[in-house]
């Protein structure tokens, strides 16, 4: 995988969209913005999209809440199987699996 100047992914192993597997055009999206965008980067809670599925469609990442939350699940889920619940709340301290 090419650097991004941040940890590996914890989603993916290699450099492709997280939903078509397409290899051009890709961006990093951090599953968690804002205030854990710096926690994302480290702990590898981020995936590589395609432009359109990131942020330049109304159905990208960045338009639907619902996307959003789904990616930030399957990054928690990720981060425990390999860190735990106790870690993952030291660092985020939120429980999006609990959301819907």
């Amino acid at each position: 995988m090419k650097s991004t100047g941040r940890s590996d992914s914890l989603l993916q192993d290699a450099r492709e969209c997280y939903i078509t597997g397409g290899t051009r055009g890709l961006e990093a999206h951090h599953l968690f913005p804002g205030s854990r965008r710096q926690a994302s980067d480290r702990w590898g809670l981020w995936i590589w999209l395609r432009h359109d599925w990131h942020t330049g469609t109304p159905y990208a990442v960045h338009s639907d809440p619902a996307l959003l939350r789904r990616f930030q699940q399957e990054g928690q889920q990720a981060f425990e199987a390999k860190y735990g619940r106790e870690k993952w709340m030291e660092i985020m301290g939120k429980n999006y699996l609990e959301e819907s």
